[in-house]
């Protein structure tokens, strides 16, 4: 995300108009990533190679595996936390796809 917010703020990515819901600016990437921009200039990965639409479940999911690894420790955390199983199978597919 580095190199391609680097991209973006030298002037690397195309403007390819605004996302319909939010109104956040699109760039795309010579990659074929492309990344939203809020009004106040934060960026954030939107859609393309490399880029996983999770939900706020599965995000959560996802950093209590990226902690604790795929544990009893981190199911019971998750269960504490009221992750349903589908938000689990995301993260587990963004960790597999990352080789985690």
């Amino acid at each position: 995300m580095k190199e391609d917010t680097r991209l973006i703020s030298n002037g690397g990515a195309k403007n390819i108009g605004r996302d319909s819901k939010t109104g956040d600016l699109l760039h795309k990437l010579p990659n074929g990533r492309i990344y939203a921009q809020k009004s106040d200039g934060q960026l954030y990965p939107y859609s393309g190679p490399g880029v996983h639409a999770l939900d706020r479940g599965a995000y959560n999911a996802l950093g209590v595996y990226n902690k604790f690894g795929r544990t009893e420790k981190a199911e019971a955390i998750l269960k504490s936390m009221n992750i349903n199983p589908q938000a689990r199978s995301a993260a587990l597919k963004v960790l597999k796809e990352n080789g985690k």
